[in-house]
């Protein structure tokens, strides 16, 4: 597997659980607080063979009620060491009462269902370009969002 193929691979795991988040979180009984933005940096390392690469993603989401946010802080902490090292993928998850950090983005995949919306960011990192998101975006089935 080319180290591009691997990175692609790897960006796709991390957009299953955006996409998974957006979708569980907007069937939420809420609370009446007021909607708020969150979200989860989850740093990334993928080893296959002799090559590892590593790459920083970012969940962000708007307009979640209280219940939402607890939701994407408790997604968040999973999300540390997912995989394992006998899987080849090691990740980290740093919740923050904020939006997603756009230095150095390269885009993100915006989500938008029950009135919320998330929006998995994407950083530089080797040869990918904004246009190698915006086909992840597609793919997956969200707008692309430049940063």
């Amino acid at each position: 597997m080319g180290s591009r193929s691997l990175v692609v691979l790897a960006r796709g795991l991390v957009l299953v659980p955006v996409v998974a988040f957006a979708l569980s979180a907007s069937g939420c009984g809420g609370s009446d607080a007021p909607p708020g933005t969150a979200s989860c940096t989850i740093s990334q390392m993928v080893s296959n063979g002799g090559l590892s690469l590593s790459q920083k993603i970012c969940e962000e989401g708007e307009n979640l009620s209280a219940s939402q946010v607890q939701q994407l802080m408790q997604e968040c902490m999973v999300n540390n060491g997912f995989g394992g090292a006998d899987a080849g993928i090691s990740q980290m998850g740093t919740y923050a009462a904020a939006p997603c950090s756009h230095d150095g983005a390269l885009g993100g995949c915006r989500v938008t269902q029950g009135g919320m919306t998330v929006v998995a960011w994407y950083y530089q990192m080797g040869t990918f370009t904004s246009a190698d998101i915006q086909q992840l975006c597609t793919t997956a089935g969200a707008q692309f969002v430049s940063p």
